[in-house]
């Protein structure tokens, strides 16, 4: 006798399941909702699972891919139920990881024989659920993702060849300079554990004291550039005693110059910090109180560079850049070295061509890594190993930020498949498919829905008399008031130039009747551009209201039935909203 969990809201389904399961001398335990179903089968640990697919908040779905996420029920079989099946429905199942699907009502021998068929089964294959299984609904829109995202895998790969590339100079470091081995592991490790991290923020708040530890230095700072103020801003550290003088480390003049506009790594120990004071002696008390800072006899500045926008070419969205302009990517640092800094608007000149240079689509520069070298550590070898490992920073923020755009581009895509671009509510098409839904699960439950079809009145004669535009901005305020009247379960969408509709699940006609006058009343009552010259005064619509199923058995005859009424609200007189006698 083994003991079966079945997940099921239908009261009657459930009855008429578990006389059958009983019959085959199962023990059945049960539960109405996805949620509890979960809850239920962690708990018991049932032998077999069956799920009824429209579930109401966690449906079948999702359902069965948590499961096959979890260790303790991914072994489990799982048999999928529905009374609607339509032709995408098993597929799916299958995909999330359904082992056996059948459609309702349900016959004794049918059933027995599915579930013996899983019970005797020597191995229940282990299935594995991509992230794609997490979102089935994403699957509808793959197709027409796919030629907006190329470019962006296209990136993606040019960037995993680079970082390949670098990995394969860290390997022949590694046999090149053997006295410099440990510090090869090291790195390759450190370098490991950035690249699990999956945003810019944690890789600079990670580094400092990760590469600290690893390589045994005094300390670490990351450093980001600030554009506006023309100085180097601490963003995190480790080991490292703050002082005022370097918070902000202005890169107007060297050795900070040449790493932000040139890329060049820069050292500075105690004999070119005594250079330094011949030439500047404020200068070099700055960098006298880096030493104090990191209490190390060689402080080590090294550029932290990514992938250029334009790697071959200009991908130069400023029309009045000089570099652009020439096809020149150094025109801007080459102008930069011209200026001299002892003129009087050096500055103000700098600042100028920064606000391009920093812009440019050559430009590479992440952020700066400052170390603190300890005494005998510092050597050609180990600033090569430096140099690798923030190369492969870089490539790792470039490869960061692709996935951040690709994933940005799937949201937006998703939106734009369902909402109408103009008013923000949704399309037909995402109508269309929830409207069908809804009234599946309307019958499942023995509920009604109500539709409003909705147009507004005298709007050619508006959009002639003051023109699209305006028209335009009146189709956006309506929408608005839709939103701010609707519950949260209602669905909004434009049906089409200046008609609206609205589906009001589990509200029966006279509730839908009502509703649809407040929100006649408040649309009349809502101030709109220009509405004292329509005939009534006043921006007003007709709404028809149609519910299922006192009217309609089906979309088709729902929608018509709504259009009908609302030709009657506009036949007699407009601003009004019309409805049949039928009770509901």
């Amino acid at each position: 006798m083994k003991k079966i969990l079945y997940i099921e809201d239908d009261p009657v389904a459930m009855t008429y399941m578990t006389q059958l399961i009983q019959r085959m001398g199962h023990t059945i335990i049960t539960a109405t909702t996805g949620e509890s179903g979960l809850a239920r089968a962690f708990a018991e640990r049932p032998d077999l699972i069956l799920i009824d697919l429209l579930l109401p908040g966690l449906d079948g779905f999702e359902l069965t891919i948590k499961m096959r996420s979890s260790e303790t029920l991914k072994h489990t079989p799982i048999i999928a139920t529905t009374a609607t099946p339509n032709e995408d429905d098993q597929q799916l199942a299958t995909m999330a990881g359904c082992d056996g699907f059948l459609v309702k009502p349900i016959e004794y021998e049918t059933l027995s024989d599915l579930i013996r068929a899983c019970f005797d089964s020597e191995a229940h294959t282990n299935k594995n659920v991509s992230l794609e299984s997490e979102n089935i609904e994403l699957r509808r829109f793959t197709l027409r993702l796919v030629h907006r995202l190329t470019d962006k895998i296209n990136e993606i790969s040019y960037a995993n060849k680079e970082l390949q590339k670098t990995n394969n100079t860290l390997d022949r470091l590694i046999q090149e300079v053997r006295t410099n081995n440990a510090d090869l592991m090291q790195i390759n490790q450190l370098t490991s554990q950035i690249m699990a991290y999956r945003d810019r923020s944690t890789i600079y708040r990670e580094m400092p004291q990760l590469i600290s530890d690893q390589l045994s230095l005094a300390g670490a700072v990351i450093y980001v550039v600030n554009e506006k103020d023309l100085t180097l801003d601490v963003f995190s550290s480790y080991k490292y005693d703050f002082l005022p003088e370097t918070e902000h480390i202005p890169f107007t003049e060297p050795p900070f110059f040449e790493t932000v506009y040139d890329n060049q790594s820069v050292t500075i120990d105690v004999h070119k910090l005594i250079a330094l004071q011949r030439e500047n002696e404020r200068h070099a008390r700055r960098l006298e109180v880096l030493f104090e800072s990191f209490h190390a006899q060689t402080v080590c500045f090294v550029p932290i560079r990514g992938r250029a926008r334009a790697a071959d070419d200009f991908e130069c969205e400023n029309q009045d850049c000089e570099a652009f302009v020439k096809k020149d990517g150094q025109w801007w640092r080459n102008l930069i070295h011209q200026y001299n800094r002892r003129d009087l608007d050096y500055p103000s000149r700098l600042r100028d061509a920064s606000r391009y240079f920093f812009n440019c689509c050559f430009y590479d520069l992440k952020g700066v890594l400052a170390l603190g070298i300890p005494d005998g550590r510092m050597s050609d070898a180990f600033r090569q190993i430096i140099h690798s490992f923030t190369t492969t920073v870089g490539l790792r923020l470039d490869n960061v930020q692709l996935y951040e755009d690709v994933r940005e581009a799937y949201m937006l895509a998703e939106k734009q498949a369902i909402t109408d671009a103009m008013t923000d509510v949704f399309n037909y098409r995402y109508f269309h498919h929830q409207l069908e839904r809804e009234i599946r699960r309307a019958k499942r439950h023995w509920s009604k829905l109500s539709m409003i079809m909705i147009d507004v009145d005298h709007f050619k004669s508006y959009n002639d008399r003051h023109g699209h535009p305006a028209g335009d901005e009146i189709l956006k305020r309506l929408a608005v008031v839709f939103k701010n009247i609707t519950r949260t379960s209602d669905i909004i969408a434009r049906y089409g130039g200046e008609e609206f509709v609205i589906v009001l699940p589990e509200t029966p006609k006279v509730a839908a009747v009502k509703f649809a006058e407040k929100l006649r009343a408040a649309i009349q009552d809502e101030d709109f551009p220009y509405e004292q010259t329509q005939p009534m005064g006043d921006i007003t619509v007709s709404m028809g209201v149609a519910t299922f199923p006192d009217e309609a058995q089906t979309i088709d005859e729902l929608i018509q039935r709504a259009d009908e009424q609302l030709y009657r609200a506009k036949s007699g007189g407009r601003n009004r909203v019309a409805y049949s006698n039928t009770t509901g």
